[in-house]
């Protein structure tokens, strides 16, 4: 009993640390919303949203909560929050697991790569066979999209290869010191990791079939509030979406937005996407100190394989239906509020 108590008193300073708010009671048909993010590029919709007035033009009275990796699902499905956008792939099995959390629209897509490092004769999947293969943890996002291109290509994950776990921003430290033959990682780490010449691209989610048809990231949001509050919830996904809409429409725009609003400590640069190949090494240039600057993507696209970049200085449900756009289908049909 004692170390239950301890253990419900722990998550709950963890939840206040996580997202500086407390969790609530659901507020039946309210037009607040609370909307959670971390601070990666790849929330730019959710800036955009929030600072262009997506949320106002549907009638919400917005309010962003800052939180952290660690307590994020969590925080989610006690009420910290009520609704953000974020990686498939993190909540798929804490879902299976009882999550009350709810997906609502696809976002955007692309945000999970394996690569290997660009001095190993690694040039194709089957190459990896066999390898030392560095990843953020077991059962992360990149761990999960890896596996599914192992599984495709007749490669047994669990004998054929060797995990090794590192924080995200030291993989590319274990491919320089030679402890691992390949990383699979998120965004912005795989950009990063290109632009500074130390891999290239064996499985890329933007570019391969089948997963080049399959949005990464969704927006989702606390399963009780959705039941509350259907309307607001659909209001929140049309926000989003036409945030992920101007996002693409505006790259450079929406970098300098996510800079300009202390969102990210970057400065801007514009990019495609498609510049990046598998073989390709493309820095962002030089910052006037000769400061070296490295090239940050963001997967903000809605659809189509774009992306803006930030040159980032770096020190050494029920209720609501999801909606996905279909290819005969225009973009002002998909954020139409008839959907909802």
């Amino acid at each position: 009993m004692t170390s239950k108590l301890i253990t419900a008193v722990s998550l709950s300073v963890l939840l206040v640390a996580g997202c500086n708010k407390n969790s609530s009671s659901t507020v039946r048909n309210s037009n607040k919303v609370r909307v959670g993010y971390i601070g990666l590029t790849c929330e730019a919709p959710i800036y955009a949203a929030y600072e262009k007035g997506f949320f106002k033009e549907e009638g919400l009275e917005p309010e962003l909560v800052k939180c952290n990796w660690a307590t994020y699902k969590d925080a989610l499905a006690l009420g910290s929050y009520d609704i953000t956008h974020h990686l498939v792939m993190y909540f798929l099995k804490p879902i299976e697991q009882g999550l009350d959390v709810r997906f609502l629209a696809g976002i955007h897509r692309g945000c999970l790569r394996v690569q290997a490092g660009v001095n190993t004769n690694i040039h194709t999947i089957q190459d990896l066979k066999g390898k030392r293969i560095g990843v953020p943890g077991m059962g992360t996002p990149p761990f999960v999209f890896a596996n599914r291109v192992f599984g495709t290509h007749g490669i047994d994950a669990g004998k054929d290869i060797t995990w090794k776990v590192y924080p995200a921003g030291e993989l590319g430290l274990a491919i320089d010191k030679g402890e691992v033959d390949a990383v699979a990682n998120a965004e912005p780490i795989g950009s990063l990791l290109i632009a500074e010449g130390k891999v290239r691209n064996i499985a890329d989610q933007i570019m391969d079939a089948p997963y080049k048809d399959e949005y990464c990231c969704e927006v989702i949001a606390n399963g009780k509030w959705v039941d509350a509050n259907p309307d607001t919830a659909a209001r929140a996904t049309r926000a989003i979406l036409k945030g992920a809409k101007w996002v693409q429409e505006n790259p450079k725009a929406a970098a300098q937005l996510a800079v300009d609003k202390k969102y990210l400590a970057s400065t801007a640069c514009p990019v495609e996407r498609r510049q990046m190949g598998r073989d390709q090494s493309e820095g962002c240039g030089r910052h006037g100190g000769g400061e070296k600057i490295s090239r940050v993507h963001a997967r903000i696209e809605y659809g189509r394989p774009r992306a803006f970049a930030l040159c980032a200085k770096r020190p050494t449900g029920r209720g609501v239906r999801t909606h996905c756009r279909t290819g005969n289908e225009s973009r002002e049909d998909a954020f139409s509020g008839d959907r909802h």
